[in-house]
């Protein structure tokens, strides 16, 4: 594990510590927030297999500029049903698949193509970037003169914003989880017990998302809230009715963090991403394959979701302690930030 990594973690949560005055964050060491999930599990990551199982790093059949001197790898994450039975479509071939033919199908397409193809499928697939030293300039947030605890909304799923969301619950935020009925949180179908880790201690309220007295209930519970934390396509805010750039300017003091794969806006704006691959696309795994004379190489488990969700807390107790506003963090930016 490279030690910017845990160091700039730990960095993350003393500044949340400092900032909230949480004497529960002063007791967490920040580096164990990227092993929780694979303490419970028993998971690690093997090479190019992640640690989860659902993510292989894989190389693609041409080079860059058609070199044949050069190799092209990716990160394929098929994490989901949908993604395997969008193979066919993504490889241009038929199946059946297992993990052997989708190496062999890759190693026979160039990476542009297979990129391109995956971002139209909604497909969670990016290219292993090159490791770059980009250092990120922390500081600590001078304290607030706002008092209580904020009310925080969690409208996310998955790793990165349920853990932004317990970190403010443990720095004192009374937290209430949102789930839709029809599409509960992913989370649920993994380990319990991690489960009930990333959600103790918040209020958990089951909302009919599709329907008009649904999306009535949470724009009442968001007007409600200081904070809210979500980590969705901008497109499936906009088809619940909610434009987020409006509704920030419109209610002055409320703090909207955005958690994406790539970022809400751009021709990335709409990528699919989850931990392992996002890790991958910032330079970690060309950094680890670096660092150890081989190949590109996955480390730790998913580990954009907790470096991203340790950030986002922190982003959000300082858009809040500084009246508010829409905060955008990317699992992809936000790993190589941390690895500076």
């Amino acid at each position: 594990m490279p030690g910017a990594l845990t160091a700039n973690l730990r960095s993350a949560v003393e500044a949340l510590a400092e900032a909230s005055a949480s004497t529960a964050l002063d007791r967490l060491d920040g580096a164990t927030l990227l092993t929780e999930r694979a303490e419970l599990t028993g998971w690690k990551a093997a090479a190019t297999i992640s640690a989860g199982g659902s993510c292989r790093l894989l190389e693609c059949g041409n080079g860059k500029e058609g070199k044949k001197d050069t190799k092209e790898w990716i990160a394929v994450n098929l994490a989901r049903t949908d993604d395997w039975r969008s193979l066919d479509a993504w490889l241009d071939a038929a199946g059946p698949w297992e993990w052997p033919q989708v190496a062999l199908a890759v190693a026979q397409k160039p990476a542009a193509w297979l990129l391109e193809r995956a971002a139209l499928l909604g497909m969670a697939v990016a290219a292993v970037a090159a490791s770059e030293d980009t250092r990120p300039q922390w500081t600590v947030p001078a304290p607030s003169s706002r008092v209580g605890r904020p009310r925080v909304l969690d409208l996310s799923s998955l790793w990165a914003g349920p853990l932004a969301a317990r970190l403010l619950c443990l720095a004192g935020a009374q937290v209430t989880k949102i789930e839709s009925s029809g599409r509960p949180d992913g989370a649920r179908l993994g380990d319990p017990r991690f489960y009930r880790l990333l959600n103790e201690g918040k209020a958990e309220v089951s909302l009919d998302l599709g329907s008009p007295e649904g999306r009535s209930e949470l724009l009442r519970l968001i007007g409600q809230s200081d904070i809210v934390i979500e980590s969705s396509r901008p497109r499936a805010m906009k088809q619940l009715g909610i434009d987020v750039e409006e509704l920030v300017a419109a209610r002055p003091g409320l703090s909207w963090i955005s958690i994406t794969g790539y970022g809400r806006s751009g021709k990335d704006g709409a990528r699919v991403a989850f931990g392992d691959d996002a890790g991958a696309a910032a330079g970690l795994a060309d950094l680890m394959g670096k660092l150890n004379d081989s190949v590109p190489l996955f480390c730790g488990d998913a580990i954009a979701d907790p470096l991203t969700g340790t950030c986002a807390a922190l982003a959000a107790q300082t858009a809040w302690a500084r009246g508010g506003g829409l905060v955008e963090l990317s699992l992809s930016t936000t790993t190589a930030a941390m690895l500076g």
